[in-house]
């Protein structure tokens, strides 16, 4: 916000300032049927665009946005590109190890991965009415097997994560992308039986959403 602020302010200054000197110049020089204004303003738009400081305002500009739109997809808080180049130049000129947060920040093309897989799973989505979950039961030899058709992505879905549905607990064997309109498929086993914790998924089923109790 601050860059676009200051991107708003500096061009409406510059651009200004300099087409004003422009004219007076041409003024000064020449008679008045000599210059256009329009050149003028084309001119002094042509030097802000090349000025370092307008360069540095649309860089900063694009690092916010793309830092805001890394927290929203991967849920990750991005440093300001400034301070993470002075810390990476510290750290090669050190021979620093990574440690803390470091160790735990994906690389630039995981980045970049999950951005675009944030993307895609939004463009998969778009243009499509809110509908519940599907869920259809089957049986494989001995095993009962649940598998759930869903609209939107749930990402801590992960083989072989526990799963509880309403009063059972399934093993989920496998997370996939399946058609329109409900394009994630997801299998799950159903157990013998289960231990409540904390990382067992706890789902409610369309029906049991519907009731306040469960």
């Amino acid at each position: 916000m601050l860059a676009v602020v200051g991107r708003v302010y500096w061009y409406s200054h510059s651009v200004t300032t300099w087409a004003a000197e422009a004219l007076d110049s041409t003024l000064n020089n020449g008679p008045p049927a000599d210059y256009d204004p329009h050149l003028l303003g084309l001119t002094a738009f042509a030097i802000w665009c090349i000025y370092p400081l307008s360069w540095v305002l649309a860089s900063l500009f694009f690092e916010g946005l793309a830092r805001i739109v890394a927290a929203i997809s991967t849920e990750q808080i991005l440093p300001i590109w400034i301070l993470a180049f002075a810390d990476w130049c510290y750290g090669k000129f050190t021979h620093r190890p990574p440690e803390g947060d470091a160790t735990q920040i994906p690389k630039g093309w995981e980045l970049l991965r999950s951005l675009l897989q944030a993307v895609k799973r939004a463009a998969t989505t778009v243009r499509v009415r809110e509908l519940p979950d599907e869920l259809v039961e089957s049986a494989e030899g001995s095993h009962f097997m649940l598998g759930i058709r869903s609209l939107q992505a749930n990402p801590e879905w992960t083989p072989p994560r526990v799963v509880r549905v309403g009063a059972t607990y399934y093993r989920l064997e496998y997370a996939g992308k399946g058609h329109r309109p409900r394009p994630f498929v997801y299998r799950l086993r159903r157990l013998p039986a289960g231990v409540p914790g904390r990382n067992v998924i706890l789902y409610r089923s369309p029906g049991d959403r519907d009731r306040p109790d469960v």
